[in-house]
């Protein structure tokens, strides 16, 4: 089966509120939709998260990518032999997002029937005052059922522990807490004290307190915390996985739009024989780039919920037939991202 065509779909999505990420606030989002079609007819689509602090691209310049550096590897290739899309796309060098979406629109182009069932999902609450991640908490527990929560921090000691404390009280001893400060610390022994706090806080995880390394300062962070690191921006390989994997890592937060599904499976089978935790970390999709993630989800050995719930933020959805939350948990979509996808919807949301 080989490539015939393509076709990019930009899309600006506005949120139902404005979001302050780690490093970005915005009113709505952009992201691209990648068509593909192949000799027999068959398609399959891909989304990817366009903020140049995320995935180092704009919409034009993650267009130009596709079209002019890593779609043309593809042509001529049998898109279903076993790896061989896999070894094109690992000989560009970087431009990971848009080598993530080409193997995503593939994937999909190849899927026959995904499977039934539903998965849990955790929801992000973004940068607020402690007070108010706490009444969000609480709202998102009432309306889903969320039974994991990861909370942004990252501003302050004191502020991280009065955050979990705020939410702790709001939600009750029974959901899961995870706390992701984005890299945003320094290492010093102030930071090593504080990560000792929040391995007492009653967390889950402990998410990239500094900018992590797999060298001494890992070690010691790890021997700090009774609860696990979670190392999520530094792993974009095998390669980065094992070298954390042999200083100990216990936990990795994996996302597919930024390193593609291939080797999301590649890192969590290897994280999985030395029995450290994959779960997958969100990289802000929509309905319709988060079902091919619920999908992976199924594939992987058991870890922390997916956290692709992001597209409850969004003021519309891109699929036809939107997911519904109950309990925490969303059924798995059926068919293919591209027959799911509500394209009069998305050429409207065109910048």
């Amino acid at each position: 089966m080989r490539l015939a065509g393509w076709s990019l779909h930009p899309v600006r999505l506005p949120y139902r509120a404005p979001v302050e990420w780690s490093d970005v606030a915005e009113v709505a989002a952009d992201l691209l939709v990648l068509r593909l079609r192949a000799e027999d007819g068959r398609e399959g689509a891909a989304e990817g998260t366009v903020k140049p602090t995320w995935s180092g691209h704009t919409l034009r310049s993650l267009s130009a990518t596709l079209e002019e550096v890593v779609l043309p590897r593809l042509i001529g290739l049998d898109l279903s032999a076993p790896g061989a899309v896999r070894h094109a796309l690992a000989r560009v060098p970087e431009n990971a997002t848009a080598k993530a979406m080409a193997d995503a629109a593939i994937r999909d182009l190849l899927e026959e029937d995904g499977p039934g069932g539903e998965i849990p999902l955790s929801w992000t609450i973004t940068l607020k005052e402690p007070a108010a991640m706490a009444r969000e908490a609480e709202a998102a527990m009432a309306a889903h059922g969320f039974r994991a929560l990861k909370l942004k921090g990252g501003r302050g000691f004191a502020r991280d522990l009065g955050t979990i404390r705020a939410v702790r009280a709001a939600v009750g001893p029974d959901v899961a807490l995870t706390l992701d400060m984005n890299g945003l610390y320094p290492e010093s022994p102030e930071l090593l004290r504080h990560v000792a706090a929040l391995g007492e806080a009653g967390l889950t995880h402990v998410e990239d307190p500094a900018t992590l390394r797999p060298d001494d300062s890992f070690n010691r962070l790890q021997a700090a915390c009774a609860t696990p690191i979670l190392v999520d921006a530094a792993v974009w390989s095998e390669g980065d996985a094992d070298l954390f994997l042999a200083r100990g890592a216990r936990a990795f937060g994996v996302k597919p739009g930024r390193v593609g599904p291939g080797l999301t499976e590649a890192i969590a089978a290897r994280a999985a024989v030395l029995g450290a935790e994959v779960g997958i970390g969100l990289f802000g999709e929509s309905d319709l780039g988060a079902g091919a993630t619920w999908r992976l989800a199924t594939r992987l050995p058991a870890g922390p919920s997916a956290e692709t719930s992001t597209f409850l933020l969004f003021e519309r959805p891109l699929t036809r037939e939107p997911p519904v939350l109950r309990g925490g948990r969303v059924a798995l979509p059926a068919g293919r991202a591209v027959d799911r996808a509500d394209w009069a919807a998305i050429a409207r949301l065109h910048p």
